[in-house]
């Protein structure tokens, strides 16, 4: 009998379709879009991306370790050496020769470092360009680059704005900041003004003291914040409307602008956020209580202020009981009731009037309301501030700020007050008048 052994028909076809099976998998491993060679390939890219955005910060920083040291005579606008602490450091982990792992330090910077004149240098952002001013008068960036160095060596820059033919040409194409000098013990909510307590007659209400740490770590770090150069200005190519401008969209800082007002608290407060949301060097805010106080304080220290103007902003601002000329369009109000803004370009003067008669300017549209190259930061329109209040009801309420176009002072005391004010209006409701100004905050 033949016992030789073999494997039937059926088990080499079962076999066969095992192995390529088997091959499949392999195949698809090794070449697929998740297979290994493709994960290889993939992973070399990475390496090669990653070098090279290496190679490119140490290029940076390099050419920023390279720029001369700050002097009293280096021209402003000269970008120069960093200072130690305005670069951040993260660990990394490299792979020697010898197939050790070592950690080591990489340094990266998000601002650069620009004088501005007699040895003084202020950061700037990633993504922004210095125009002019210095320390004493106001530094301004803004994030247009043909706005870089066009008032470099000037005290004090003008608006950005020309009229022509009766429109506004724009001679400054960016948003616009301004950076507040000031350190860590400087920056805080101050709760007296002209030798009077908050809580004594210029406010009728408490008031959040607590300073977000974020704002504390820009005067740690680099040695103040920038506060938006004017109010809030709606939104590019949106419509114009009366007063219906309760909406969500991104503000612009520049002159000519209608201001951003009858907003609501929350709405103020996401626009102003949603600002820079993608920007590599800042991210953006609602001013706060701390920043509006420390700005005021510090204008003070510059000279461009006095304690009694903080309480009396009809000195110096746009509010009904003044007189300052102006050229912008404007719309004014009988009774607290605004009509549009005129369609026109105007020149001319305020005029004073008892009976809640009050006009509202395009953003920047005075130069008298102007101080240490910041516009309007009292009058025009009250501004909120991302704090909040104990109305006489106990309910929280937001805080405004800086005094109005429609309010003067043979109203409530509180109305002109510049330091603080608090209104009986809920985050989500809207009030005529009542606009916002964004602040940046480097990373």
């Amino acid at each position: 009998m033949d016992r030789r052994k073999g494997i039937t028909l059926v088990a080499l076809v079962i076999t066969i379709i095992i192995l390529l099976i088997l091959a499949g998998i392999v195949v698809g491993l090794t070449i697929g879009q998740e297979g290994i060679i493709t994960r290889a390939q993939q992973a070399g890219k990475n390496y090669m991306t990653a070098q090279e955005e290496e190679s490119n910060q140490l290029e940076k920083l390099l050419a920023y370790e390279n720029l001369l040291e700050n002097a009293k005579d280096t021209e402003a606008g000269t970008k120069v050496k960093l200072p130690e602490n305005w670069y951040s450091t993260a660990p990394v982990y490299v792979l020697t020769e010898d197939g050790r792992i070592v950690k080591e330090v990489e340094r990266t910077a998000s601002v650069e470092a620009v004088a501005v004149g007699n040895g003084e240098t202020v950061p700037v952002p990633q993504g922004f360009y210095y125009v002019g001013g210095n320390l004493s008068s106001g530094v301004v960036i803004s994030d247009h680059p043909d706005d870089q160095n066009k008032y470099a060596g000037q005290a004090d820059v003008p608006s950005g704005v020309k009229v022509e033919n009766g429109k506004f040409v724009d001679e400054l194409k960016g948003n616009q900041f301004v950076f507040i000098p000031c350190n860590e013990s400087e920056y805080h909510k101050y709760d007296e003004w002209n030798g009077q307590k908050q809580t004594e007659g210029l406010c009728d209400a408490l008031y959040d003291l607590e300073t977000p740490i974020v704002e504390k770590k820009q005067a740690t770090k680099y040695g103040g914040f920038y506060v938006g150069r004017f109010e809030a200005g709606i939104a590019e190519g949106m419509e114009e409307k009366n007063i219906e401008y309760n909406t969500n969209g991104t503000p612009q800082s520049k002159a000519g602008k209608i201001p951003w007002d009858n907003i609501s608290f929350d709405n103020a407060r996401a626009n102003a956020q949603n600002m820079y949301r993608d920007n590599s060097g800042v991210i953006s805010g609602l001013m706060t209580g701390s920043g509006f106080d420390t700005t005021l304080k510090m204008m003070i220290k510059q000279g461009a202020l006095t304690e009694v103007n903080t309480v009396s902003p009809e000195e110096w601002g746009n509010c009904a009981d003044t007189i300052v000329t102006y050229t912008g369009r404007i719309k004014q109000s009988q009774n607290f009731n605004f009509g549009p803004f005129n369609k026109d370009i105007e020149t001319g003067t305020t005029t004073v009037n008892a009976n809640g008669t009050g006009i509202i300017f395009t953003t920047g549209a005075s130069e008298e309301c102007k101080r240490y190259n910041i516009y309007d930061i009292v009058g025009n329109v009250f501004e909120l501030t991302d704090e909040v209040t104990m109305y006489a009801s106990n309910i929280i309420h937001p805080n405004i700020r800086g005094g109005a176009g429609a309010n003067h002072s043979t109203a409530s005391y509180g109305n002109k007050v510049a330091s603080r004010y608090s209104r009986d209006f809920v985050t989500s409701g809207e009030t005529t008048g009542v606009g916002y100004r964004v602040v940046l905050y480097m990373k």
